[in-house]
């Protein structure tokens, strides 16, 4: 071994360290026994420290990926379906799409006697939402749909794509009654299991989260959870919405409106549920959104086909000795199963395994 300064030949025993005795340098020792190589306690202490900051940040973002997907649980206007085949077999073919001309013969549903342009896309969302939720028919004939997802979280001084992205789907089911029953799972870098059982009759919800089970009327669980599961999170209204387009798909009859609504005013009381379930990591303040974006396909009888979203928000989060602001972004993409349209479904299609309390 030489030493490191000035290249003179070193005698060295166990020590770790060894002084040259031509130029004063200190020397580290490093040795193989066993494949294994022995270095100084200094090295080993730093190499600790990085371990057990790298460990704090893992265990912070644990927490905040945890307790930002509960928050997705139960929130979406039908998140998901019973069916897993409604997406790929349905997939629509969107080379054939162009816009649509005010005007035109051809942009008119014979159905609904809306004109589809960019000025009607509050009279489209709304057909199709009365629909979904059950109030343009008297009588009602269910629902059913599958949501799949991804979120990913940065967070200031991590790396991009240090933290592992989270996928999650969920099915749904409202059957003629207007009784509903969801399924959420959530994998990646936290596992999260939850299902919502509502019934229209009793104005009673049954959740398990977790583990947790909770009992709440539609109004209690609308303040907490920031609506109800036959609802939507994003106000989509004359006063929400920013910016749209719409185009027509000719080979499939789909109508296809591209807008995005304020990130303010759209998300009133979907920030209460965030807020709810991240007020173990945070600093109690609201969430606050940047952008929304939506992407939505309705069908030639003005019903929803798909409904896509980009959500993208901020929140001060607050673990233990570490404070930092973490942002969010999810996507999130609805297919409503065609095959279920106008179809009665029945009361026991919609009936949890589990025993109501």
């Amino acid at each position: 071994m030489s030493c490191k300064r000035c290249g003179e030949t070193l005698q060295f025993g166990d020590d770790q360290f060894v002084i040259c005795h031509k130029c004063g340098a200190t020397n580290t020792v490093e040795k193989t026994v066993n494949n294994y190589t022995y270095k100084s306690n200094k090295d080993i202490e730093k190499k600790s420290k990085r371990k057990s900051k790298k460990s704090l940040v893992l265990n912070l973002l644990s927490v905040c990926m945890v307790s930002v997907i509960v928050l997705l649980v139960g929130v979406q206007a039908f998140s998901g379906g019973l069916s897993d085949s409604a997406g790929a077999s349905n997939a629509i073919v969107e080379e054939v799409e162009g816009d649509v001309i005010a005007g035109s013969e051809d942009n008119t549903n014979i159905n609904t006697g809306i004109k589809y342009s960019k000025d009607t896309i509050l009279d489209a969302w709304n057909y199709a939402m009365a629909y979904l939720t059950g109030t343009s028919k008297e009588t009602y004939y269910g629902r059913q749909s599958t949501m799949t997802g991804s979120l990913v979280i940065s967070a200031s001084g991590i790396p991009n794509g240090f933290i592992p992205t989270q996928q999650f789907y969920t099915k749904s089911i409202m059957d003629s009654n207007k009784n509903i029953y969801q399924y959420t799972k959530s994998t990646g870098y936290a596992v999260v299991e939850a299902e919502v059982y509502a019934n229209k009759e009793s104005n009673t919800i049954w959740s398990i989260n977790g583990g947790v089970k909770e009992k709440r009327s539609y109004e209690d669980y609308a303040v907490t959870e920031g609506n109800t599961p036959d609802g939507f999170p994003i106000i989509v209204s004359s006063d929400t919405i920013i910016s749209s387009s719409v185009k027509f798909c000719i080979d499939k009859g789909y109508y296809k409106y591209t807008f995005s609504v304020d990130p303010i005013s759209s998300t009133e009381g979907y920030v209460k549920k965030i807020q709810k379930n991240g007020e173990s990591f945070t600093d109690g303040g609201l969430p606050q959104f940047k952008s929304i974006e939506l992407e939505v396909l309705i069908n030639s009888k003005g019903y929803f086909y798909k409904i896509s979203r980009k959500e993208v928000y901020t929140m001060n989060a607050k673990v233990s000795i570490y404070k930092g602001l973490a942002t969010c972004t999810a996507n999130y993409t609805e297919i409503f199963d065609p095959d279920y349209n106008d179809k009665y479904i029945s009361t026991e299609s919609t009936k949890p395994s589990w025993e109501l309390w």
